[in-house]
């Protein structure tokens, strides 16, 4: 079995942020390119010490769109099929797969995974009005407010339908707190009780 930890919510919430705070401590960035892949549609990078994949590119770090956002909008259906093929692998029994944004953050993968009996944790992260208006600004996003209202409704109707734990990410201290719960669960749930990979 597998766990999945998913991260959504509004744009500017900081998803991507908090992602690349939690591949810091799985490898340094230098080495990110290496553990990269790509299947089809999927691409990732795999942290094999720690039994992580994490869905998205993260490998440049000043590409103003990154992580999920860099993938196909039509990656769900293979992820689902990658993530169930996983979950029923031995070879991958106690691995954790992390991953966010709308392209993965979806009812239809959220049910199968759970119908699956994968172990999941889906996280809503929230932030103030003016720190996502902040955050939109400085990387120019100008995302009419008929496509912010569709993303809230989609994430109310998601809370409505699975458990979310609703994480406030508005300063750097929410993104430590957050890593460092990502990376105990991690650890819990590996079979492997083995160093992190550095």
């Amino acid at each position: 079995m597998i766990q999945v930890i998913g991260f959504g919510g509004e744009p500017a919430t900081g998803k991507t942020h908090l992602m690349r705070s939690i591949l810091a401590e799985l490898c340094p960035p230098e080495l990110l390119r290496k553990r990269h892949w790509k299947l089809g549609l999927l691409v990732g990078s795999e942290h094999t010490k720690a039994k992580v994949h994490v869905l998205g590119d993260y490998r440049d770090p000043v590409h103003r769109y990154a992580g999920s956002d860099r993938l196909s909008m039509g990656v769900s259906p293979p992820a689902v099929t990658w993530l169930l093929w996983l979950n029923r692998t031995d070879l991958f029994n106690g691995w954790t797969v992390l991953l966010e944004g709308d392209r993965l953050f979806n009812g239809k993968l959220m049910r199968s995974l759970e119908e699956a009996r994968a172990s999941t944790t889906w996280v809503l992260l929230t932030a103030s009005e003016g720190m996502k208006l902040a955050r939109r600004g400085g990387r120019e996003d100008t995302k009419p407010e008929s496509f912010l209202k569709g993303r809230r409704t989609k994430l109310a109707n998601l809370a409505k339908d699975f458990k979310l734990w609703t994480l406030v990410h508005h300063e750097p201290a929410d993104t430590r707190a957050i890593t460092t719960m990502v990376m105990d669960r991690i650890r819990d749930f590996s079979c492997d009780s083995g160093a992190i990979e550095r």
